[in-house]
């Protein structure tokens, strides 16, 4: 008895040769020497015979002519469906030389077609396999049609070998294995996938899968494809394209991937990748075909390289997307994508990367991906931040984007740069910037013509306003910056290079010191400027008192103080911001910064000395800097005050005090000599009576007033008598035995200069000599002369004599 190749079976063993020893491999019929293609017709006739609807059969390598099979189908014809119906058959290295039809067979037991070969067309159209059904190392050189056929347990295809492959509308309840297959042309558009779907390197010439559904795994791990179509296919759980190749355009529009998606390793599309909206432009008009895919779940295209055009417009990516160290040689759209969390860290893009009307519920990830050919990045939408930490663009490129962050610390900028932000936190730290760079807030909705995009929404109830903010310019060259219209409030500038050259332009607003606070139990404010984020940090250290430091900021170092900037490296600060506001003609500007300067002078230990820091310190008190006129103002006339309250108490007297006459009374005929003087002014009463309207009206008046009145009570001398002065306001005269009367000129007051001058006294005096030299009656006169106040009036009133 010969037994099979493979020793699981006696064979027939009919037509043996010297090259082929073995011969016919199909089985023996039971109770007979030969396989059921070669036994006697009245064999097989009571062999067929005895076989019914559902029965089990062992025909393992049957050589199976087309009247054959017709034979076999007719005996097992279940009378009413009509159609074959077999139990537990057994095909395994069969071989089927004619078509092999099996449409709407039933195999209501174990169906194993294993390494069997079809060398015409094999069709199971229709056909329902109940239990499991087995094709591994099946060999389908003609078209194998399995439309619309039911597998009701798993199916095994492994390293099957399919010309063309239909499979339409197909279910799979369990498992549909095709590990190594060779599918060729393979349809499967419309089937059903209920449970796991392995094709793990198996090769496709064309894969056609549009509306297919995979309600469980999909594996497709080093899977080869010519042109690949998904279009509109539903996979509900995890989905495995790692290390595939994709020779030819790879279509994925519509598609909806519910769990874990993955395109990670060496995954390659040779041709264009197409998982976006596919639209028809036919007679001049768009319609759209597809929409673009849905990833419900992760995804991730680590790795992946993108030759040519990658599509991926509309597409909805609802969890974490991951292109980290993707390539995209061609061109890649974004346009109206909508992301969770998406990640391009490491990505290249060597040509356009479209990004218009991208949205992002969480954050995007750009950190140290490569733009060479981007000019415009955006408009991005971002509910969280959008990292471009590390970015580096080759060409001069605009960036539009409204997120919580914008995050560039470390990117470069090779070409021209303009950043257009919204609500966003603007990190530059350590930012590259080879040519001008200007970065800006844009108040308008993104994009414009449009409300609030939902993403924008959180943004704008938690911010409040559109207005970007700058939080660090830390290690960045500023020199060819310029900002506009920007928040600066919270921005980190210690440490940044050429502070002296960067351009503010617009409404560009710094931090305020605090409105009040209680010093001592003493309310006072704050002095109202333009103050530096880290001015706030460092007055908010714990090393000041606890009333200074209520109303800082703390800053990000607090815990730290050595690390926070102290006065020293915030005057330098100061000095050179106040210098980028002159050059820019902002003098207000410029005024607040030079404010903060002297502040940290006065406040800087370590380069002042005590006696300069008390000058500086009094120079505050005084005038606030020079900068703060109503200081100065309130202290001019506090000192005004304070000298008319001292001279209401101190100051000035209650009266002129009175000349007086001493001297001797001589005989007739003989001289007499008189002296007069004035007593010096005297302050008395009480302190209450001292400080009245009056006296702080009126410095002196009254007091002039008093000399006038006591310089017109003349003093009467016998006639002949002569008259010697012994002081400055004894005028001496001599004259005739005519009565003659003389009145003292009277004293000057003390706060009168022109009556108190020297000069003018001598000249008074040698005025009155002369008169009474020459004119004997000058008594009158003189009397007259006597209240004249200067030397003009006195000569005067010679050339009127």
């Amino acid at each position: 008895m010969n037994s099979s190749p493979s020793g699981k079976w006696p064979y027939c063993g009919l037509n043996a040769t010297a090259d082929d020893q073995d011969g016919c491999t199909g089985v023996r019929v039971s109770g007979m020497d030969a396989c059921l293609a070669h036994v006697d017709g009245a064999s097989r006739a009571a062999y067929l015979a005895t076989l019914g609807p559902g029965a089990d059969i062992d025909l393992r390598g049957t050589a199976f002519t087309e009247e054959l099979l017709d034979e076999l189908f007719d005996a097992v014809r279940d009378p009413a469906t009509g159609n074959p119906t077999f139990g537990n058959v057994l095909f395994d290295n069969a071989t089927f030389s004619d078509v092999a039809d099996f449409d709407h067979t039933s195999f209501r037991d174990i169906a194993v077609f294993n390494d069997v070969t079809f060398r015409e067309m094999a069709t199971f159209y229709g056909a329902t396999f109940s239990r499991s059904a087995w094709f591994q190392g099946a060999t389908f050189a003609s078209l194998s049609n399995f439309d619309q056929v039911t597998f009701c347990r798993e199916a095994q295809f492994d390293r099957a070998k399919f010309n063309i492959a239909f499979f339409f509308g197909s279910r799979f309840s369990r498992r549909a294995e095709f590990k190594g297959a060779r599918l060729g042309a393979a349809a499967f558009e419309g089937a059903k996938f209920r449970g796991a779907a392995n094709f793990p390197g198996a090769t496709f010439n064309s894969a056609e899968f549009q509306k297919a559904t995979f309600d469980g795994p999909a594996n497709f791990q080093e899977a080869t494809f010519g042109s690949a179509e998904f279009q509109d296919a539903t996979f509900a759980e995890t989905t495995e394209f790692k290390d595939a190749k994709f020779s030819e355009d790879a279509w994925f529009s519509g598609a909806t991937f519910s769990g874990p998606t993955s395109f990670i390793g060496e995954t390659t599309f040779s041709a264009d990748a197409i998982f976006g909206a596919i639209y028809d432009t036919t007679d001049g008009q768009e319609s759209k075909l597809h929409c673009g895919a849905t990833f419900e779940g992760s995804t991730s295209f680590d790795g992946v390289t993108f030759p040519l055009d990658a599509w991926f417009n509309e597409t909805t990516f609802r969890a974490d997307a991951k292109f980290s160290k993707a390539t995209f040689s061609g061109q890649c759209v974004f346009d109206d994508a909508r992301f969770g969390t998406a990640r391009f860290s490491e990505a290249t893009f060597a040509r356009y990367a479209q990004f218009k009307g991208t949205r992002f519920s969480a954050d995007a990830h750009f950190s140290e991906a490569r733009f060479e050919s981007e000019r415009k990045l955006g408009p991005l939408t971002a509910t969280g931040a959008i990292h471009l930490r590390g970015a580096v663009f080759v060409e001069p490129v605009t960036v539009h984007a409204a997120a919580a962050q914008l995050v560039c610390s470390g990117a470069r900028f090779e070409g021209p740069a303009t950043l257009h932000a919204r609500y966003a936190d603007v990190d530059l730290s350590e930012a590259v910037l080879s040519q001008p760079t200007t970065v800006t807030s844009t108040r308008e909705p993104v994009p414009p013509e449009n409300d609030l995009l939902p993403e924008e929404r959180p943004l704008a109830s938690t911010r409040g306003t559109a207005t970007a903010s700058i939080t660090s310019l830390r290690r960045v060259d500023t020199a060819l910056l310029v900002l506009t219209n920007l928040d600066l409030s919270r921005c980190a500038f210690n440490g940044a290079h050429h502070l002296d050259q960067l351009r503010l332009e617009g409404e560009c607003t710094f931090a305020s010191p605090p409105k009040s606070l209680r010093w001592r139990g003493v309310p006072f404010r704050w002095t109202q400027r333009q103050v530096l984020a880290e001015e706030h940090h460092w007055r908010a250290l714990e090393v000041h008192h606890a009333a200074k430091r209520n109303g800082w900021t703390k800053g990000p170092a607090h815990r730290h103080p050595g690390q926070t900037p102290g006065p020293a490296t915030l005057g330098v600060l100061y000095r050179q911001l106040r210098k980028s506001f002159e050059d820019n003609k902002d003098e207000p500007g410029a005024a607040d910064f030079y404010y903060g300067e002297m502040e940290m002078r006065r406040h800087d230990r370590s380069r002042s000395s005590p006696a300069e820091r008390g000058l500086l310190h009094a120079y505050w008190v005084l005038s606030g800097y020079g900068l703060r006129a109503s200081r100065a103002l309130a202290w001019l006339i506090l000192a005004m005050a304070t000298t008319v309250f001292a001279l209401m108490l101190w100051g000035l007297p209650n009266a002129a005090p009175k000349p007086h006459v001493t001297g001797t009374q001589p005989r007739a005929g003989q001289p007499v000599a008189l002296t007069v003087d004035t007593p010096a002014p005297i302050l008395a009463g009480p302190l209450r009576d001292r400080i009245t309207g009056a006296r702080a009206g009126d410095l002196g008046v009254q007091y002039e007033q008093d000399a006038l009145n006591t310089s017109r009570s003349g003093c009467r001398l016998r006639p002949g008598c002569r008259v010697r002065r012994s002081t400055p306001w004894v005028a001496v005269a001599r004259s005739s035995p005519t009565a003659c009367r003389l009145f003292p000129s009277h004293p000057a007051p003390p706060d009168h200069q022109s009556q108190s001058d020297p000069a003018t006294l001598k000249i008074i005096s040698l005025g009155v000599l002369v008169l009474t030299r020459l004119r004997p009656d000058c008594g009158a006169q003189l009397g007259a002369t006597s209240s004249l106040k200067d030397v003009s009036d006195l000569h005067r009133h010679l050339r009127v004599r």
